[in-house]
């Protein structure tokens, strides 16, 4: 669908460099529905449920299931 949003996510010790591609990606997370935008939002560096390792926090603004357009947050899991 459209405006879905897309979120390729990274894991690397020796830097970033430009000719990494999306097959390249150590995780895709697409959003979970049209005009849900996941991805307009992006926050980190908290430890939530206490494993030593930091969530990241994603937005998808415009996320909708019981009321219209509520948006909503997605936790990843010691990230």
């Amino acid at each position: 669908g459209s405006n879905r949003g897309l979120l390729l996510m990274y894991r690397f010790t020796d830097g970033w460099t430009e000719s990494m591609g999306t097959g390249e990606a150590s995780a895709t997370l697409l959003g979970p529905a049209s005009e849900s935008y996941l991805g307009t939002g992006l926050g980190g560096g908290s430890d939530l449920d206490g494993d030593g390792r930091e969530e990241l926090a994603i937005g998808a603004v415009q996320y909708t299931s019981a009321s219209s357009g509520e948006g909503a947050i997605f936790l990843v899991a010691g990230w």
